[in-house]
């Protein structure tokens, strides 16, 4: 009985917290700092999370420390993590593009009207008729695309990083060793060494809802020390197709057990409540 009487105001005050987290959660404007030098984000995190999945507007310089900057049309594509406001570019791990192979052209555009963001979420339409949204678990982003047509591909590209400084006549780039590999049909894993304000070692997995039908390396620079693959899809009839991205600091076997343990589904809108509610 006095376990009872301690329990049910125990779990009614849970109840109301979350009540209000989520109802708070709507005057959150994550745009705020993105403009200028603010150096923050838009994307989606967790409270001291591993991961921050978002747009990367370009890859070095004062304005872009956090990968995106809010004037910016353009886009390289969305990496899955960063600093945000501190003013130090570091990070920008596994950038993944979608593309219509149809409006090949476009592909790094995207209408600056359409973007949103609030807690636990981020999304824009790309000018190729993409539309993408972004949400994650503490060591999981989930990417979620959303195809015109059932042709489409995803440009995956582990060279990719953000940096301070950029010097086109250094060839030396943010990854100095990688050992990435195609898996199946539908994963790619490895691990990826980069040297800029510190040295550091992820390990990662990705892996799509549904399977690729073919993939191509794309040649990169000379100096490059990490690969870039264009998938290529033919979609159900939804024509969505969703990606998780696990990291890891330990290990792909680490990585692969983050997935499992955090997202084992592939539900985008649970996976934004708990985002939200967190």
């Amino acid at each position: 009985m006095e376990l009872k009487k301690c329990f049910l105001p125990l779990l009614c005050l849970l109840v109301t917290q979350l009540a209000l987290s989520q109802k708070n959660s709507k005057h959150v404007d994550p745009f705020i700092g993105t403009d200028g030098t603010g150096h923050t984000f838009p994307g989606p995190s967790m409270p001291f999370g591993m991961v921050q999945p978002g747009p990367d507007n370009k890859d070095y310089g004062w304005n872009h420390t956090s990968g995106y900057q809010y004037k910016d049309t353009l886009l390289l594509g969305f990496s899955q993590t960063r600093f945000s406001g501190t003013g130090i570019n570091e990070m920008g791990d596994v950038l993944l593009l979608p593309i219509n192979p149809k409006k090949e052209k476009l592909k790094n555009a995207y209408f600056k009207k359409t973007e949103k963001a609030a807690v636990g979420y981020y999304a824009l339409r790309k000018k190729d008729e993409v539309f993408v949204e972004l949400t994650c678990t503490d060591r999981v982003a989930l990417h979620k695309y959303r195809f015109p047509e059932k042709e489409a591909q995803v440009l995956v590209d582990t060279q990719h990083g953000l940096r301070f400084v950029f010097d086109e006549n250094n060839p030396k780039g943010l990854v100095v060793e990688s050992d990435v590999r195609i898996e199946n049909d539908s994963t790619i894993s490895g691990y990826c060494s980069t040297q800029n304000w510190v040295n550091r070692k992820y390990f990662f997995i990705l892996t799509f809802s549904q399977a690729f039908k073919s993939s191509t390396k794309v040649i990169g620079k000379i100096s490059d020390k990490a690969p870039k693959f264009l998938l290529d899809f033919q979609l159900e009839n939804q024509r969505e197709l969703l990606v998780k991205i696990a990291l890891s600091s330990v290990s792909v076997s680490n990585a692969k057990e983050n997935m499992q343990a955090e997202l084992p589904h592939w539900n985008f809108k649970e996976v934004r409540k708990a985002n939200v509610a967190a």
